[in-house]
Formats: C-alpha cells, structure tokens, sequence
C-alpha cells in the first residue's frame, strides 16, 4: 500500500500551475461512489460464497506522516469466511501541490483461498473531485487453464475488459498467506526472508520480497498512549523497487506490524498503529477532510522536487529552443535509464552511463518507433484513463477536424493539439489525475488532463498514441525586496501520436506545437496507470534526485 502511495505521488508531481481543492472524498459504501461500491458488492459476493461465519482476524488502524507531517491514516483488515480470506488496506491521505491540498483513496483487495491461491484482487483509487478508478482481476478455477480477467472502470465510460495469463511461479501465494508464511519463519528464528507473493499495486506481476532482520528494539508509541512494545525492525527489499524500507513488527505472539516506513523524494513516509485510550481521537483528526483544512504546510510534492538551474538560458525562453542539448547525470551515481524516442536522442558521457547527453532537435526527423510498438495495440486501444471510445470525446474529435484531409495525419495531430489548448479552460491542479472522459467535460485540469485528452482525441481519430513523462523549462518571477528570474526543469507530461512509423512530440500546454526544452523519461500506452511499471520505479530514482546542465540551447523563432 505504501508503494501505490508513493506511485500516485509520483504521478501527482506533474503540473503547470496551481488551484484550491477542496473537494470530499469517496469511500465504499458512499452515496454517488457507484464503482466503489459495485466493486464492494462484487467482493462481498465472492467472500460469502462459502456460506460461514465470517471471522475477523486482524483489524489494526495507523496514521500516516510524511516528511514528520501528519498527512492521512490507513487501515488493515483481514476477514476469513470458511475456506476464503479477505484482505483490504484502505488508505486516505492529503498531498500539498503548490499552494493548495488534494485529498486521495486508495483501496486494495486480496481474496485468497486457505492455501495461498488467488482468487480475486482489486486496486482503487480517488483524486480530489474525481470518479473512483478501479482494476480488479479474477482468477480463473484451479486446473481449468483459463485466463485471469482484468476490468477497468472509471467513473464515465464502459469497462475495460481485458484476458491475460495467470502468473506462473510455484511458489507464489496471496497477500494474507505470504504475511502469514513470514510471520511463522520470523517465529521460528529466521533472520532473512524470502517470499513471492502477488499485490494488487503490482497488477498480475510475481512479486519477490526479501526481508532481513536489522535488530530488535523497544518501539515507542508513534500514536495513541499504548505502551512501548518490544519489535523486530526488519529491512524489506522488492525486486525493481530503488527505495529503502522497513517494517517493525511485535515480538509478542501476535507478530503485529507496528510500524512500516519508506524512503521518498518528498520525505519519508512513516505509517504507524494508533492504538490505545485516544486513539480514536488521533485517527479522527488525520482523516482526509481534517488535514485538508489543518494548519501547518504538509511537504510540497510538484515544485518542491523541480530540477533547478544555475541561471536562466536565453535559448531555452518563450516560446522556447528549436534545439537543446543537456548534460543529466544522478547525485547518487546512479545509472541513468533515459529512452531514445520523438525528438530525444540520449548518448552516455565517454562510456559512462551514470551521466546520459540528451540532444532534442525539433527541426530533424523524429525517432522511428520499434516494430513492437508499431504493431502495438495499447497505442490504438481504449483504456480506463484515455478513454478514446467516450461518445464526447469521439464528438469532439470528429468536430475538430472537420474539413481537414483525412489522409493528412500529421495535420490532423496538430489541429488536434489545439483544440486541447482551447478546450481546457481553466489550469488547475485541483483535480489530481483526471481520465479524458472527466476532462473533456470539466474543461479543466494542468498538463496530465492536457496530454491524456489529447491522446483520447488522437486514438478517436485512428491515430496511435501514448503520453509521456519528464522535465519541461520553466522561469520563474521573483518577487520583490530581491526581483530577478530564476530557472528550473518540472516534472510534465506530454503526447506523442505515431504518424508515419515515428513518434512525433505533441505539448498541448503550450502556443507551439513543441519545443527543444523538455527532457523525456518515460513513456506509457496508460492501459493501467494504477499498477506499478518498471518506469514508474525508475522516476522514483530520479525524483529529486537529478542534476541537469544546459550545454547548448538554439532559440525558437516565431
């Protein structure tokens, strides 16, 4: 849970600018949260088949901080219903975007059998405003040979509904029956341990977790006026996973976790039991709505992780460079993974792939796609977030290139791109990470609503597309007593539309179509954007993280 946590993060680290939010959140069981609660009644159904008395077999509630401020609290309840188990996390927290603060859901669900095998799964979240997103997948019967059923739904649009193999590990079990198998090791004396399980903020991935024993210790009450109880602190490692975390747990026979806690670009995120007299209290002031409106600055996640430069570049200033080279390296050392695509070509420094040479060139030809994306059906097909089959997006789509040449698609791409432009009125981060269906009629949002509509607008019009991930140059104003400009890389997202077997960069934010100042990190069809990628993992590692020098920059005219 903490890992989506951290991956929604992440994606919220994208903006252009910044409004109020103060929007409810949704939770199941909430009037107007159809998907969360279709979701609910689904699960509960799959629970009750056994037609026993349900037994609860823990139900622990936390408090969440990051960067030691009080950001949200989380919840962990595991039910057993004869030979069925049912785990949910529940999770609520507030993030700071500029000025303002978002309130976010996130739910997970494991049905499992009293053997480990998977039965159901379920991710879910809400930003702000927004419908509740949700993936759920169903495994098929044991021995049967059939395929896991993957359903995505948002609050507009119909399900996506996907067939995909089962993962295939011998050893891997559900969440509930992993935790249970450590627990039992922890017990007996082991000090390192391995597992592999399956979590729904990995999607159907075999997931192996390590766990090391670092030391035993007396953990004090983080929440609550319980007494200090004696804990393993154990080091926790997952595979493609760059960041360090732990887990404390009670040396009593009930081996409770008592404490999980996870390095981040914005601070570290500390999730601790609440338990005793007040306990109840503490939990209820780091409910959603109460820290919206607390006092006190929570650590700010867009700006406060910008790549910032030694001084502003002139050939990199509105309306931007036809051509740019940047020299990128990690403070850690780190190697660079940084893709070769649209208008970007990335070269290692005299063999050294710890510091990668981006040269963006507006003016040449753009990279040629693959042969497995050019035959790529996630670039062509509807998804839960670039919902290209919404009858108004497909009306907008159609409307805007009206009397343009169909065979033109390069053409068709730009009209396309400002449409975006002049459909999106209102720049807002309030609405958190919204899906075409919700942009296209709420006509607001920052560069995340700009490339996912632009994106649904292109695959209405039969043009494959996908969003991309990365830096963009921005200058900034500084007020008086000290006025000047200062200068800074973002975090921004973007579209690229495949026209003519090549990527061709598309920024819907912008008065040109593109330019030389964006740095691209990543790239993504979005068929899931709630489950964890490998590029995911590796934007964490560069978070707050990179330095980036401008070695050359040729000023756009226009």
């Amino acid at each position: 849970m903490m890992l989506q946590l951290l991956h929604l993060f992440v994606l919220l680290a994208f903006s252009s600018a910044a409004s109020e939010s103060s929007s409810g959140t949704c939770v199941v069981g909430q009037p107007g949260c159809a998907a969360a609660n279709a979701d609910a009644a689904v699960a509960a159904a799959v629970a009750t088949a056994a037609g026993t008395v349900e037994e609860v077999l823990e139900d622990s509630r936390y408090i969440v901080k990051m960067g030691g401020k009080l950001v949200g609290r989380m919840s962990m309840t595991v039910k057993r219903q004869g030979a069925r188990v049912q785990s949910i996390e529940a999770l609520e927290v507030v993030m700071q975007r500029g000025e303002d603060r978002t309130a976010m859901i996130v739910e997970t669900e494991v049905v499992e059998d009293a053997e480990g095998g998977m039965i159901m799964q379920r991710l879910a979240h809400q930003l702000g405003a927004l419908g509740t997103t949700t993936v759920r997948w169903v495994w098929p019967e044991p021995g049967s040979g059939g395929m896991v059923a993957e359903t995505s739904t948002t609050g507009r649009g119909a399900p996506i509904q996907r067939q995909l193999p089962a993962p295939q590990n011998a050893k891997m079990v559900g969440r509930y029956t992993s935790e249970r198998q450590f627990r039992e090791q922890a017990k007996a004396g082991a000090t390192e341990i391995e597992l592999v399980t399956v979590r729904p903020e990995f999607g159907l991935q075999a997931v192996t977790l390590r766990r090391t024993l670092l030391q035993t210790t007396e953990l004090p009450a983080g929440c609550g006026n319980a007494p200090p109880r004696a804990a393993a602190v154990w080091k926790n490692e997952i595979d493609g996973v760059p960041t360090n975390m732990s887990e404390s747990y009670s040396l009593d026979a009930a081996a409770v976790l008592l404490r999980s806690e996870m390095e981040s670009p914005f601070g570290w995120l500390d999730c601790t039991l609440c338990s005793g007299d007040d306990a109840e209290s503490q939990l209820e002031a780091a409910a959603a709505d109460k820290v919206l409106v607390g006092g006190g600055p929570l650590p700010e996640i867009v700006y406060g992780v910008a790549v910032r430069l030694a001084r502003p570049e002139r050939g990199l200033s509105w309306p931007g460079a036809k051509s740019a080279t940047f020299e990128v390296r990690h403070v850690g050392g780190l190697v660079l993974s940084l893709p070769t695509a649209g208008c970007q070509t990335v070269l290692d420094v005299n063999g050294d792939s710890r510091v990668m040479k981006v040269h963006v060139d507006i003016t040449s030809a753009p990279q040629r796609a693959t042969a497995a994306e050019l035959a790529d059906q996630e670039y062509v097909d509807a998804t839960a977030m670039v919902n290209s089959d919404d009858e108004m997006i497909s009306a907008l789509s159609a409307k805007l290139l009206a009397g343009i040449s169909p065979t033109d698609r390069m053409q068709q791409a730009h009209v396309l791109r400002l449409g975006v432009r002049r459909h999106i009125l209102k720049s807002t981060l309030r609405t958190g990470f919204a899906t075409a269906s919700e942009t296209v009629r709420s006509q607001e949002g920052d560069c995340t609503e700009h490339g996912m509509l632009l994106a649904a607008l292109l695959r209405a019009a039969k043009i494959p597309s996908r969003v991309c991930t990365g830096l963009v140059y921005t200058e900034q104003t500084t007020p008086l007593p000290t006025p000047g400009v200062t200068a800074s890389l973002v975090w921004h997202m973007w579209t690229q539309a495949l026209i003519d077997g090549r990527w061709v960069d598309l920024d819907a934010t912008l008065d040109v179509p593109f330019h030389g100042g964006h740095i691209l990190t990543s790239t993504s069809s979005m068929v899931n954007i709630l489950t964890l990628r490998s590029s995911e993992m590796e934007m964490l590692r560069m978070i707050g993280s990179l330095e980036v020098t401008v070695l050359d920059a040729t000023h756009l005219q226009v």
